[in-house]
């Protein structure tokens, strides 16, 4: 399938690393133009998990913008063409995403079954580095819900993954709402 499209899928992949540096570089009016020229292209050719890593893109500069209801939709759009193709790492993006947006809107519980999809489909596929931002931002739900014991167990799971691999950062920020959690 992807060998009769291949000029098409590699313009849109090229679309999306420019995408990206300019997003890196703080350039969001050009990372949104490359990531919806992208997103129309790989459309116009219908395959699933493409524009799903399209809309993941452009829902991470609506949440960059602050506009969490449109980064939902796009969310919730992305998951429901990616249930159409087998799972993979881009899933559990998805999954993080979406969980990520509705706690900014407020909506802890409702995030924790997306946190828990991830996290499984990280360890699935051996992603030690998505296995580990899945439990952060599970620990983070659970914290906003009010579960402070499974906010525990997940933000020292991701400490020990983020140290194993050799994560300053990540465990650095665990650690963080380990201490909040403590206090």
């Amino acid at each position: 399938h992807r060998d009769l499209h291949s000029f098409p899928t590699r313009r849109s992949s090229d679309l999306d690393e420019l995408g990206l540096a300019y997003k890196k570089t703080g350039e969001m009016d050009r990372a949104r133009r490359c990531f919806n020229r992208s997103l129309e292209i790989r459309s116009e050719v219908d395959d699933n998990i493409d524009v799903g890593q399209s809309l993941v893109n452009l829902a991470r500069l609506d949440v960059a913008a602050r506009d969490m209801d449109t980064a939902l939709a796009r969310a919730d759009d992305a998951l429901a063409r990616l249930d159409e193709v087998p799972p993979s790492a881009l899933h559990a993006n998805a999954h993080v995403l979406r969980a990520q947006v509705l706690i900014r809107l407020g909506r802890a519980e409702e995030a924790i079954g997306s946190t828990l999809k991830a996290i499984s489909l990280n360890e699935q596929f051996g992603n030690l580095r998505g296995a580990a931002i899945a439990n952060y931002v599970a620990a983070q739900c659970y914290r906003a819900a009010g579960d402070s014991e499974a906010a525990k167990m997940h933000a020292e799971k991701s400490m020990e993954l983020n140290e194993f691999m050799g994560n300053a950062s990540g465990r650095d920020n665990a650690r963080w709402i380990l201490d909040q959690l403590n206090a």
